[in-house]
């Protein structure tokens, strides 16, 4: 039985980062719908980083960011779940 080729799951980049200043990017999923949408925030410490929410999980976050996570241990905290 011939296996179907792996299909992307949006044209493009998964996630959106918009850097505030202050050591602190929002990141984004522009595609996923409006109504589910969820921000993710990362803040940059001084030994470790902070993930505050994590997203969809459509998409593995760490390998599509590594600036951000490459080599930095991050401490993850869910503020609240989307359907899933």
């Amino acid at each position: 039985m011939a296996r179907a080729a792996a299909l992307p799951v949006a044209e493009g980049d998964w996630y959106r980062k918009t850097d505030l200043g202050g050591d602190i990017t929002l990141i984004l999923e522009p595609n996923v719908d409006v109504l589910e949408q969820s921000n993710l925030w990362h803040v940059r410490g001084r030994d470790r980083d902070l993930l505050i929410n994590g997203g969809m999980g459509i998409v593995p976050l760490r390998p599509a960011l590594p600036e951000l996570f490459e080599g930095r241990e991050t401490i993850a905290f869910a503020t609240h779940t989307h359907l899933g």
